[in-house]
């Protein structure tokens, strides 16, 4: 093994098997604004949506009726 070369020891890895980055914005579900936009790592072909999550406004509201 230590004699090969080392173009004989490499993995071709195809385009198709690597995992893409995809945008994905994220909704707050109190107020519906679109509040980030992320990057996620997803496996290619796989079918996407928006994410949740609080906005600022919306937590701090939250935060003053001590919801959160």
């Amino acid at each position: 093994m230590a004699d090969e070369p080392i173009s004989d020891l490499t993995q071709i890895i195809s385009k198709e098997s690597l995992d893409e980055l995809k945008t994905i914005p994220i909704v707050c579900p109190w107020c519906n604004m679109i509040y980030k936009v992320s990057l996620w790592q997803v496996k290619r072909d796989k079918k996407i949506g928006v994410s949740h999550g609080i906005c600022p406004q919306c937590y701090k509201k939250m935060k003053k009726k001590n919801k959160v």
